[in-house]
């Protein structure tokens, strides 16, 4: 594999399709006129929004579709109203979702890019549940720095993507110790982030999306509106996408209500309130950061966001109680478990949101307790 020294060719390498690929529906930055520009726009509806992809030649609809909860009716009408990214894994629903998704695109296939998060040792099987050749972003799982620099990374990407299985690019998904591996990512010259942008980590990162745009890295927010009150959605979206670093937010979407909701918030521009601001400082005071400074102090190395994760925005937040108990049940019994807590207090001493992190484990405990095994 290339030393660090050589990073800049592998970038080339990663991108070296974005830039020839008009055939198949990218921008020309050579459009002559408005109309041209957008002919070539995959699947462009005037009255959705798309930005640039980083550095690429590519533009995504500033509105995506989740993969966590796919309504195939409802996924068939954003498509039809512009939407021309979606985002899977087969680990979702125990990949029921990934087949809704299948679907959904034996008539949309053409119409959308496909993001897929996975760790890509069954590139094969995932194509077919798709129904397609080739998937166009690459997304790999890793949520801590050293996570995000194996090289194995590297050396998958370039296989896939000689194969043609992978189109475009390699891109990271990143939950946990989000400010530290997302520099490394940015570090390692990865094309694509997708991370975790609620209200506080969207402050936390500005000096990191600000690199990104820089860079000409793209970033697709994820997770946006975790703690974040149903009735500041919208405002909230807006303020996200008020961020020219940001190409576009990936949301779960199950009601034609809610995309309607987004599709019509997206024809405004956002604007400071002050209280707007307020209420959504009230609204997520004790939302979790992902940060990794209560598991980096946890004598009992406890994967304490993934359990509030769980907890907070799956289950209580997003109404999802199969998902929750499922991602719980995934983490080893050791790395879950409140009874492993001594009660020492030491990750509610350095979490910077001051979250009464003691109390939310035993809660998310009890309420799984029946998959506790």
């Amino acid at each position: 594999m290339p030393g660090p020294h050589e990073k800049m060719n592998r970038r080339q390498f990663m991108q070296k399709s974005l830039y020839s690929v008009s055939a198949v529906g990218a921008v020309s930055a050579m459009a002559k006129n408005q109309s041209d520009h957008e002919s070539k726009i995959r699947n462009y509806q005037p009255e959705m929004r798309y930005r640039r992809l980083g550095s690429s030649d590519i533009y995504l609809s500033v509105i995506s579709l989740g993969g966590l909860i796919v309504e195939e009716a409802v996924h068939q009408y954003a498509i039809d109203h512009g939407v021309n990214l979606v985002h899977i894994s087969k680990s979702y629903k125990g990949g029921a979702s990934i087949r809704s998704l299948g679907k959904v695109l034996k008539n949309k296939r053409d119409k959308v890019y496909i993001a897929v998060k996975d760790n890509f040792n069954d590139i094969d099987e995932i194509l077919t549940l798709l129904g397609t050749d080739h998937i166009d972003f690459l997304m790999f799982n890793r949520h801590t720095p050293d996570e995000a620099a194996e090289e194995s990374i590297w050396e998958q990407a370039e296989t896939l993507l000689e194969a043609g299985k992978v189109r475009y690019l390699a891109g990271i998904t990143i939950h946990n110790h989000i400010k530290e591996t997302v520099n490394t990512a940015l570090d390692k010259n990865f094309s694509l982030l997708m991370t975790v942008l609620n209200p506080p980590n969207l402050d936390l990162l500005q000096p990191e999306l600000k690199k990104a745009y820089h860079n000409g890295t793209g970033v697709i927010a994820m997770k946006t509106m975790k703690g974040v009150e149903n009735d500041l959605q919208r405002n909230y979206l807006l303020k996200v996408l008020s961020h020219p670093e940001i190409t576009s937010v990936v949301k779960g979407i199950g009601s034609f209500e809610l995309f309607d909701q987004y599709l019509n918030a997206i024809q405004e521009t956002y604007s400071y309130q002050q209280t707007f601001e307020s209420k959504l400082l009230y609204s997520v005071r004790n939302d979790c950061l992902m940060c990794g400074a209560c598991e980096k102090a946890c004598p009992q190395h406890i994967h304490i966001s993934t359990v509030l994760r769980c907890f907070d925005y799956y289950s209580r937040q997003l109404n999802d109680e199969s998902h929750a108990r499922a991602t719980f049940q995934e983490m080893a019994p050791a790395k879950r478990f409140y009874s492993n807590c001594d009660d020492c207090k030491m990750c509610e001493r350095v979490c910077p949101q001051k979250i009464n992190i003691t109390s939310k484990l035993w809660q998310a405990t009890q309420s799984f307790e029946s998959v506790v095994v």
